[in-house]
């Protein structure tokens, strides 16, 4: 964000989205508030560390691969660091390569499609039935994932190609993500921005000014818990905000709520983390090396990974997203011990590994109620030049409001972290060229 006419700017979600931009904007020299609904700073980037039995695991985002070249670079400048997955641990297609799967013969009866050597993109299809019909076929072929039952097919084969089964290597944060949201809250700090926690934006409007400010309602929580709302005006506002809350601020139009709803949806995460009493894992024997677990294999329904954590007593045993998300969480609402967890977790892993493995001393289940996004299907030539339209225009979704809107549900890397630096830089760029002073 090049330095121009210091603006007084309003950004509201501390997610690493947010707390990115409102770093960029204050290095630039513009005042900064930043606001966030939680009581922590972070959003789905949480790492919960056990410092007793000496692990430390992320209860949202976890991996990433060389290619995301945004995170690679704000990792570097943060000076943190980052742990290859081990060695055969990348996620694996049953077929060898993503460019080995014969998928055309199955979508050509679903769909127009070109056939390239990065997979396949529909380039046509005339409805979400089209979409339900390939997306199984690219699921059977591939073994994931759950979420593809809700997306349309261009943006699962987009994942597949790009992320889910990329050629670059994967890593995990070494500190954990959390270790790059208290970095870059503490840049703030340094700068004297602190972020405002329980505090979240109601509406927006703009000022009769010529040229107009943004007028923004707040509510916010104080020390004492009582509710307090207050109205102050910005000459911008980055809405660092996932689709669904967005939709719920007054002040976008109905119309393009209503193209969110129509194009964006989301589904229920669920990750579960597993630790064993013996100190020489199960699995060093198996030595799995795919993070996906077979799910054709009858009994073992709702596992997509099992991934080693570098720790001989701790993995992650299933991550599991939309209808299977909710059938863990289900389990985990059995009983408040973990037993019933326990035990259908046990089942699973038996079902994939083998029937000597033993059963977890201890599970630990993280449910994010919408944790993934993704494009809805949805008829007509849908393809990827459409969503990179549709996600450029959402940078600035009202040519005559100065909000901007950053957050990995409107980005172009659905589910990755690297979608949230992404969207942060369009929505920085689109500011950046509305102002006529140059900020």
């Amino acid at each position: 964000m090049p330095p121009g006419r210091a603006r007084e700017i309003l950004v509201v979600g501390a997610g690493i989205a947010g707390l990115y931009a409102a770093c960029r904007l204050v290095r630039a020299g513009h005042r900064v508030r930043i606001i966030e609904k939680a009581d922590y700073a972070g959003g789905r980037l949480f790492t919960v560390h056990d410092m007793k039995q000496g692990w430390q695991y992320e209860a949202g985002g976890a991996r990433f691969h060389a290619g995301h070249a945004r995170l690679s670079r704000l990792m570097a400048k943060l000076g943190v660091g980052r742990v290859p997955l081990p060695a055969g641990m990348q996620h694996v297609p049953r077929q060898g390569s993503i460019r080995d799967i014969e998928v055309d013969a199955a979508l050509a009866s679903f769909c127009n499609a070109d056939i390239t050597q990065t997979g396949v993109v529909a380039t046509a299809h005339e409805s979400s039935e089209v979409d339900a019909a390939a997306v199984t076929a690219l699921q059977q072929e591939v073994g994931y994932d759950a979420e593809f039952n809700v997306s349309h097919v261009a943006d699962c084969q987009r994942s597949v190609c790009n992320d889910l089964i990329s050629k670059h290597p994967f890593f995990i944060v070494k500190e954990g993500y959390s270790a790059i949201i208290d970095r870059l809250v503490a840049r703030l700090a340094k700068r004297g921005v602190a972020v405002e926690l329980r505090a979240e934006l109601l509406e927006f409007g703009n000022t009769p000014a010529d040229p107009p400010r943004v007028r923004a309602r707040v509510r916010k929580q104080t020390a004492g818990g009582e509710r307090e709302e207050q109205e102050n005006e910005y000459d911008d506002v980055i809405l660092a905000i996932p689709p669904d809350a967005a939709r719920a601020v007054t002040g976008f139009s109905e119309k393009i709520k209503d193209e969110w709803s129509r194009t964006l949806g989301s589904a229920p995460l669920m990750r579960i983390y597993a630790a064993w009493d013996a100190p020489t894992p199960w699995w060093a024997a198996r030595a799995p090396r795919k993070t996906t677990v077979d799910r054709r294999r009858p009994g073992c329904e709702h596992i997509q990974f099992f991934i080693p954590l570098g720790h001989p007593r701790l993995a992650m045993a299933s991550y599991s997203d939309g209808d299977t998300a909710r059938w863990w969480q289900a389990r985990a609402e059995e009983d408040a011990s973990g037993a019933s967890l326990r035990a259908h977790l046990t089942r699973e892993l038996r079902a994939a590994f083998g029937e000597d493995i033993p059963e977890p001393a201890a599970v630990f289940p993280h449910y994010w109620p919408a944790g993934v996004h993704m494009f809805t299907p949805r008829p007509g030539p849908l393809a990827g030049v459409a969503d990179r339209a549709l996600v450029r225009r959402w940078a600035r979704p009202d040519p005559g409001a100065r909000v901007f809107v950053a957050n990995e549900g409107f980005s172009y890397h659905h589910q990755w972290v690297e979608g949230s630096l992404e969207s942060a830089c369009r929505a920085l760029r689109a500011l950046a060229a509305a102002d006529p002073g140059g900020a």
